[in-house]
């Protein structure tokens, strides 16, 4: 074999416009992009799951398909446009509501027809064309962009995961004679529930029963409690963790990964340990 850096990349670039990678591909971007989205929440069998079970599925509907079109390439490469749309399609949807230009266009009314009529005229040229190279090579080289991004983003995240330092935990065996006189912990938290004071003060709003209610009941309710913290699942992970956020950076906007860290960790705050 050649080291000519010139026949390399022909060489590359021929792999690339015969072999559709891209049904092994998409799912591997989908799936990472889904990683990478909900950090923190996928366990990593669900994650190899799903993977196996989206592949499985674009492979024998590209291998289904093939009976019709007599081109296993033109049969994987209308496949995989066409899941790349349903797999992406409310991530679509959502972009255009953010948008302040195309934002009519994710009314399904407008966005089935459209994508409708992108398809068909695919399906049109994929069908008068002998071999569809171009398509494949276009295909392979944009998943491989994608999936190294993705894949960068999950390396990026693992490096900056660092959950914060544990405190050595006080722990004693109790008798079962002790055991039968603790009581039982309830730790209400009203979500988006503005206090007492601040019903009656900006809300023009007695809500003192609710106060009293819970006071009959033998619960402790802190008259004048602040937050450092004005996201519901920050505040509890802080308060569960008897200590601050100090991997949260409150110089940058909030990202789904710190919701889903701080979900993550209140599962196993230390307040839980001790108890």
């Amino acid at each position: 074999m050649s080291n000519n850096p010139v026949h390399i990349l022909h060489a590359v670039k021929t792999f690339l416009s015969r072999f559709p990678l891209h049904v092994f591909l998409l799912p591997v971007f989908f799936i990472a992009s889904k990683y990478n989205q909900y950090a923190g929440l996928l366990e990593l069998t669900t994650v190899s799951g799903a993977w196996l079970l989206v592949t499985l599925i674009l492979f024998v509907l590209s291998f289904v398909l093939h009976f019709f079109w007599r081109s296993f390439q033109k049969s994987v490469a209308v496949i995989t446009c066409l899941a790349f749309g349903f797999l992406f399609f409310g991530d679509l949807r959502i972009s255009l509501q953010n948008s302040n230009f195309l934002h009519f266009l994710s009314a399904y009314k407008f966005l089935l027809p459209v994508l409708a009529l992108v398809y068909i005229l695919l399906l049109v040229h994929i069908g008068k064309r002998k071999t569809v190279d171009g398509l494949t090579q276009y295909l392979n080289l944009f998943l491989l962009l994608v999936c190294s991004v993705e894949a960068i983003k999950i390396i990026i995240h693992n490096k900056n995961y660092r959950t914060q330092d544990e405190t050595e935990l006080v722990t004693s065996v109790l008798n079962d004679n002790i055991k039968k006189q603790l009581p039982d912990i309830y730790y209400i938290v009203p979500d988006a529930y503005p206090s007492t004071s601040y019903q009656k003060e900006v809300l023009q709003t007695d809500n003192t029963s609710f106060d009293d209610s819970l006071t009959s009941k033998g619960f402790r309710v802190l008259a004048n409690s602040t937050s450092n913290y004005n996201r519901t699942v920050f505040s509890m992970l802080g308060t569960f963790n008897m200590d601050y956020l100090y991997w949260l950076n409150h110089e940058r906007e909030i990202s789904s990964k710190d919701f889903n860290r701080s979900m993550q960790e209140i599962n196993n705050a230390r307040l839980f340990r001790l108890l």
